[in-house]
């Protein structure tokens, strides 16, 4: 702002009063002088205060514009301040919208005081009012942590964050309006700013259905083990590099190994069988290469140090993005199935030797009696020679039925069905007649049978046929492998409480491998096209049966090949209980004809559909004396029954159009003078126990088995007529 004149000239008289007052008089100065003096010092000092003025005027100018600048400055500020103010209370809104919309529930805490500065709308659907003013709103209910265990409410996030303690992240479990939920709790701590206390952010992460997920998974795979070590099968899993990860309680069990020390990684394959691991390893190495599915054979080592075969497969699993996550595997024991291959592979090996063998032997009898046989036909034979044809027709017969008995005996004992004719019977007889039975045999070969007994040996309970039976099996085994001039001693002795048959020969001996074998069937030493003996190999078989049956054992021993054999039978001295049952007929040694019967005035039935068979019948019986009427059909039959009265009646079984079982059921329906009540005897190549029992079930008295003995036909029909012989004169 510019002086006014009469401010200057006020200004002017106070700096020449200041001046002269502060200079000091001259005494002998002139009035004149003096004024002018005062003059210029009060101009001089006029200039000097009107050079202050202007500078302070300058200042006061500056300070002026200065003030206008501030003045601006302070509105331009306070504009710009209210327009941030505007602008941080839309930030603010903005920020809590945003975080109004996170669907985490979040909560601000004042550390220090615990106010909760905000609540998102998450956290107030999820804790409801309570969220806006309550640090610990999950406090309502009961809270778990991860492990289960009780949370306080002062060891919760609000609490601590209230007392400003440090907080970490926790995982508990609690209940809400909306039910009982698992939850992560993340909090995080904002520096003091701006005069405002450090918050604690509270974030809350849903983890419900993830832990709902979690514990599906654990009860899946709960089950999972539990059904894993149900099935018999070892199962395994694999990560994809094919080191094992878990095995069944089946392969812990094989393995040795437990289930806190399991035996996993590759350290299964110390359990291969070297003969199987190179191909095994090579095989599971190409599917875990290729991602294809694993199958092989191979033999694991088990806890005992036994090598058992096991099939072992695996498939591959994917995760959602087609990438190999894990290989799920079984290793089943087939070792039982592989033996039972092995076995049947032997049984039909032994069974295509035995039919080879069986036809040669039921061939070889044959050719002798064909041949003879046309020889006879022929007429062209001595007298001596007729003999020994004969001789040789009934021999090699004789042979046949003898095959055709050992058939049907083995039959009976892998059915079960062969019994026992228990009585007393004295073993020394009966190994006797065995011998002799086999005598002739042993001295056309020039071998020498030697018969030992002690006289201990006295009566026991047994079937003396069937003891018969194994003695002759026995000694005619040892007759045949052993060489000419060679030597056979059967022995009979009494060892405390049991009976000892003992035979030894000084024959070939058998084999230290073959020895295990002996007793089954169908088993030879020997069973080539070369062979120097014959045979089914069926005798020792039934022997060993045999034995069995009443209650012994029988045991074998040889030092090899040429140094003999010895076969030991022992028999228990205690009595045995009788058996309730029905006798199989058995073949017995047949007799001269000169000793039969006589027959006279019987009156036979002979029905077969074999014109052989009935001629030869009714030969036999007409050789003594019997009366007999052929048939070769059941309805032939039943019209000579109702024309004819017949004392015994013998039928075959198998016959076409109508068998022998349906002849006997129209038999006894028959009325009685036609013959329903006559004596029938069954005549039948169907020889099983079974056979028999259906026979006599249907309604004949007695079942013959085929082949027929000649003086065995005639003691059955005489015993079945229990009549003195009648004339039809």
């Amino acid at each position: 702002m510019p002086m006014t004149s009469s401010r200057v000239l006020d200004l002017r008289q106070r700096s020449a009063t200041r001046v002269s007052a502060t200079r000091p008089r001259a005494v002998s100065e002139s009035p004149s002088r003096r004024l002018r003096a005062r003059a210029v010092r009060a101009e001089r000092a006029l200039r000097i205060e009107h050079q202050r003025l202007r500078t302070c005027e300058a200042r006061l100018r500056d300070v002026i514009d200065e003030h206008s600048v501030l003045v601006q400055s302070e509105h331009e500020l306070r504009a710009e301040a209210g327009a941030l103010a505007d602008e941080l209370a839309d930030q603010r809104e903005w920020l809590e919208a945003v975080l109004d919309r996170m669907p985490t529930p979040l909560r601000i805490i004042e550390m220090g005081t615990g106010r909760v500065a905000f609540s998102n709308k998450a956290a107030v659907a999820m804790w409801g009012d309570a969220a806006i003013d309550d640090p610990a709103p999950e406090s309502r209910g009961p809270v778990t942590d991860a492990a289960g265990r009780l949370v306080l409410e002062r060891d919760l996030p609000g609490p601590r964050a209230a007392r400003g303690e440090p907080i970490d992240t926790q995982q508990i479990e609690c209940h809400t309006p909306q039910g009982k939920r698992s939850l992560v709790v993340d909090t995080s701590v904002m520096p003091p700013f701006a005069g405002r206390r450090a918050m604690a952010v509270v974030a809350f992460t849903e983890i419900t259905s993830l832990k709902e997920a979690e514990r599906s998974l654990k009860e899946s795979e709960r089950q999972f083990r539990m059904l894993a070590d149900m099935v018999p099968q070892m199962v395994w899993k694999a990560a994809p590099d094919g080191g094992l990860t878990y095995v069944n309680q089946r392969w812990l069990a094989y393995s040795a190994s437990t289930r806190e020390a399991p035996l996993l990684g590759w350290a299964w394959v110390d359990m291969l069988h070297p003969e199987d691991a190179p191909a095994l390893l090579s095989r599971w190495q190409e599917s875990l290469r290729s991602g294809s599915d694993y199958e092989a054979w191979g033999r694991l080592r088990g806890s005992d140090g036994v090598y058992r075969w096991h099939l072992h497969r695996a498939r591959p699993l994917y995760d959602a993005e087609g990438i190999l996550d894990a290989w799920f595997g079984t290793s089943t024991d087939f070792e039982d199935q592989k033996r039972a291959e092995r076995a049947l592979e032997e049984a039909n090996r032994l069974k295509d030797e035995f039919l080879a063998t069986m036809s040669h032997e039921l061939r070889t009898p044959l050719t002798a009696v064909l041949g003879w046989t046309r020889m006879l036909r022929s007429a062209v034979l001595s007298e001596q020679k007729r003999e020994r044809a004969l001789e040789s027709i009934e021999r090699n017969a004789q042979a046949q039925a003898r095959l055709i008995e050992d058939l049907l005996d083995v039959s009976r004992i892998v059915s079960g069905k062969l019994r026992l004719n228990v009585a007393p019977c004295e073993l020394v007889p009966v190994v006797t007649m065995a011998i002799e039975a086999v005598r002739p045999a042993a001295e056309a070969k020039g071998i020498t049978l030697e018969s030992l007994y002690e006289p201990e040996v006295s009566t026991m309970l047994g079937d003396s046929d069937r003891l018969r039976q194994v003695v002759w099996n026995l000694v005619t085994n040892a007759v045949k492998f052993t060489p000419a001039g060679g030597r056979v001693t059967t022995s009979t002795r009494r060892q405390g409480a049991w009976f000892e048959i003992e035979v030894v020969d000084t024959g070939q001996g058998i084999r230290k491998d073959f020895l295990p074998h002996v007793f089954e069937r169908f088993r030879q030493a020997d069973a080539s096209t070369t062979r120097a003996t014959g045979g089914l190999g069926l005798g020792l078989s039934v022997a060993h049966q045999l034995v069995e049956l009443h209650g012994g054992t029988i045991a074998v021993e040889s030092e090899g090949e040429g140094k003999g054999a010895r076969f030991t039978v022992r028999l228990p001295v205690a009595p045995l209980p009788v058996v309730t049952h029905t006798e199989v007929a058995r073949p017995r040694p047949p007799r001269a004809l000169s000793r039969l019967p006589e027959l006279r005035g019987v009156r036979v039935l002979v029905v077969d559909d074999e014109a052989d068979t009935r001629m030869l019948v009714a030969s036999v019986l007409e050789h003594c004396k019997a009366h007999v009427a052929t048939a070769g059909s059941v309805a032939e039959a039943l019209e000579l029954m109702r024309r004819g009265i017949h004392d015994v009646l013998l039928s075959d079984i198998g016959m076409p159009v109508e068998d022998g079982l349906s002849f006997i059921r129209k038999v006894r329906a028959l009325p009685v003078e036609q013959g329903r009540d006559i004596p029938a005897v069954a005549l039948t190549a169907y020889a099983r126990v079974e056979d028999q029992n259906q026979v006599v079930s249907a309604g004949f008295n007695l079942h013959v088995p085929k082949p027929i003995d000649p003086a065995e036909l005639l003691d059955v029909v005489a015993n079945m007529t229990g009549r003195a012989p009648r004339d039809d004169g």
